[in-house]
């Protein structure tokens, strides 16, 4: 599966600024959170510190896992999507300083709007970042009060997004933090406009068919297709020769673009004509690219259009042909609207053939012929020599 320019860009992240990796990419200024309870030290019952191998006691920390959700219904190409967050505290320890959350998105998706304590940096619109100032208390849950609403493309068919929460006031928010301050003093910090809400985490059960995870990532569909067509052409050399032969792949939209699309995987099957045999693949850096079936078969993955497959044309064999043809994945699908146009056979032209071939043939053909003819002589002179020596 190609991660093509994992374009690899804008984000649910928009609304959270920061990689959920953990690399600052995009932090907001702190504004009013959540309506949850006011923060105490330790929840009653919670234990007070956690205790190391050794018997040493170690301070207790909050802890926080996320939940991404796409809402039910199709994502148009240039449409919206909508995606619930929810937070959970699944730690001991209540976090007085409040909660950051960091979202990202990937491939030119955007998150509008931003909210009054969201924000992101210029250049960086795939990432968002939000702080609330009140967080879940250990083992309750709130949810975003409003859906996080992501902008996407029109040519675009898998998306990723991405969020990681975290208590505010150290570790991670120091560096988000300083990422903030530094981007601000450049003028390149981007938050919501003048008088535009704060986001607000709402305490209560999270929405049916919620999965939470330290990092949650969770994928969505977009409707559209991607028509996946082999170019073919004949196969031409001479016999005893090689012949470089170029992967032909075109990609087209529904409206006639061929912008490269992210997240597709497919594979490229060829099958070299009776005759001939494959002797070379695509290499990175000395590492073939293609895994081979037999002497006449490769499979190829989906990005490597214009690369070249060597062949040895051995026989001249007629009407011999080949093969190119999709192999369309059930995973991150293509959803190719024309499978007619997803093989090709291939025709083979021998065009004479290399001299070594000739000198090979020849003494393959006159070999029998000199090998009978030396034993001849040989015979005939074994008898001369008895003869002689009577």
């Amino acid at each position: 599966m190609r991660l093509r320019p994992r374009a690899l860009a804008p984000c649910l992240a928009l609304l959270l600024g920061l990689t959920v990796s953990g690399a600052p990419e995009a932090v907001a200024a702190a504004e009013p959170g959540a309506q949850l309870r006011a923060p105490g030290a330790v929840r009653p019952g919670g234990d007070e510190a956690a205790v190391r191998p050794g018997g040493e006691e170690a301070e207790a920390k909050p802890r926080f896992e996320v939940s991404l959700r796409k809402e039910p219904g199709s994502v148009q190409p240039g449409g919206t999507a909508k995606i619930e967050l929810s937070v959970r505290n699944v730690g001991t320890v209540e976090a007085p300083d409040g909660v950051g959350v960091t979202v990202e998105a990937g491939d030119g998706v955007t998150l509008d709007p931003l909210r009054s304590n969201c924000g992101r940096a210029d250049g960086v619109p795939s990432v968002a970042h939000c702080r609330f100032d009140r967080a879940p208390d250990p083992g309750e849950t709130a949810t975003l009060d409003a859906p996080l609403l992501l902008d996407v493309p029109e040519h675009l068919l898998h998306v990723w997004v991405e969020a990681k929460a975290w208590p505010r006031g150290a570790g991670l928010d120091d560096k988000q933090e300083a990422y903030r301050k530094r981007s601000e003093r450049y003028g390149t910090w981007r938050t919501a406009k003048d008088g535009a809400p704060a986001a607000k985490l709402e305490p209560g059960s999270p929405p049916d068919g919620s999965e939470f995870a330290r990092s949650r990532e969770v994928w969505f569909t977009v409707d559209t297709r991607l028509d996946v067509s082999v170019i073919g052409r004949t196969i031409t050399g001479r016999q005893g020769g090689t012949v470089d032969f170029p992967i032909g792949i075109r990609e087209r939209w529904p409206d006639g673009s061929d912008e490269s699309p992210n997240h597709v995987s497919y594979t490229y099957r060829f099958t070299a004509p009776e005759g001939t045999a494959v002797v070379g693949v695509p290499e990175d850096s000395g590492t073939p690219m293609c895994k081979r079936k037999g002497s006449r078969t490769v499979l190829c993955p989906d990005n490597l259009h214009g690369e070249r497959i060597r062949l040895r044309i051995d026989a001249a064999a007629a009407g011999a042909k080949g093969r190119a043809e999709i192999v369309h994945s059930g995973k991150r699908s293509a959803r190719d609207p024309d499978r007619g146009n997803d093989r090709v056979d291939l025709a083979l032209r021998v065009d004479g053939a290399t001299t070594a071939f000739r000198i090979r043939s020849l003494t393959t053909a006159v070999g029998p012929w000199l090998l009978g003819a030396a034993a001849v002589v040989a015979a005939a002179a074994a008898v001369y020599r008895r003869r002689g020596a009577a």
